[in-house]
Order: C-alpha cells, then structure tokens, then sequence
C-alpha cells in the first residue's frame, strides 16, 4: 500500500533508484490523470508501464522515457490505475471526444461537454 502521508516528496534525484508501486500522473500539462505502475523483476531489471504502454526491461531504470513521469505522479492504488486503464478503453468505444482517449492533449474546459 503506498504511504499517503507524504504530502510534499522531495525531489527526484536521478542516481536513486525509482520506488516500485501504482502511481497516477499527467502526461502533459493540464492533461488527464493516467495511471502508471513502476516494477523492480527479480534480476534487478527496471519496467515501467503508462496509460498502457510497457517500456522495459531495462537495468537503468532512468533510460525508460516514461519513468520520470510516473515517478513525478502522485502515489495511488492497482484498483484505481485499472480504472483508469478501463476508462480510457471505455472512453475509446463510447465517448471519442473524452479527454482520456487522447492523454498527451490538454484538457480545454470548452471543449468539455456541459453539465446540464
């Protein structure tokens, strides 16, 4: 379970090693939570999967392009990381235009359908 009591972390050092663990992070700016997951396999080699997308194995982990920005995301659960993965297939099918089928665009708040 990640520790949720950290609100401000210090700052990402590129010589220590990432924490393995469930993350939720943005892609781009003002861009849409996705969910990432950092792993450490048993042969010391480094993975890491965002929105969808494995980049790994590799034994330094700071090589993988997505492993800092899952590493600058906020600590989260598998269960919502699912979620998230479930959303943006559901988003794909159902709801084209929803702001997780395309998570390296912005969200505009216009473009965002109205609530009534």
């Amino acid at each position: 379970m990640p520790d949720f009591s950290r609100r401000h972390r210090q700052p990402i050092q590129m010589g220590e090693p990432p924490v393995p663990g469930y993350y939720l992070c943005r892609l781009v700016r003002n861009g849409p939570w996705v969910g990432a997951q950092i792993v450490q396999h048993e042969d010391g080699q480094w993975s890491c999967h965002v929105d969808g997308e494995w980049q790994g194995p590799s034994a330094d982990p700071w090589l993988l392009p997505l492993m800092e920005k899952a590493m600058l995301g906020k600590p989260s659960t598998e269960g919502d990381v699912k979620y998230r993965i479930g959303l943006k297939r559901w988003a794909a099918i159902y709801s084209p235009s929803h702001p997780s089928t395309n998570p390296k665009k912005p969200i505009d708040p216009g473009d965002l359908p109205t609530v009534f």
